[in-house]
């Protein structure tokens, strides 16, 4: 369990990234979005997202590559992988 006291202070902003972004203590605030959501993001496509109007909370894992690579780290590794204009 978190602290309601340590999750209040990681939900508050802390950094503004950019116009409609902010960060607390680990979260990515949008509170901007519609629906407001806020999210934990970790390595290799990780992430948790929070929609607290919604009561809903969603949670991706891993597959192993990172959507920020260029095509040409990951040409032909996996299906999944696969760019437009990579070989395999």
């Amino acid at each position: 369990m978190v602290p309601a006291e340590y999750l209040a202070e990681a939900l508050t902003s802390h950094a503004s990234v950019q116009p409609g972004i902010e960060y607390g203590y680990g979260m990515w605030l949008y509170p901007g979005h519609t629906p407001v959501d806020f999210e934990a993001n970790g390595s290799f496509g990780q992430r948790i997202t929070v929609i607290p109007s919604l009561d809903m909370v969603e949670v991706t894992t891993g597959g192993g590559f990172d959507a920020k690579r260029s095509c040409q780290d990951d040409c032909g590794r996996s299906e999944i992988r696969r760019r437009p204009g990579c070989e395999p």
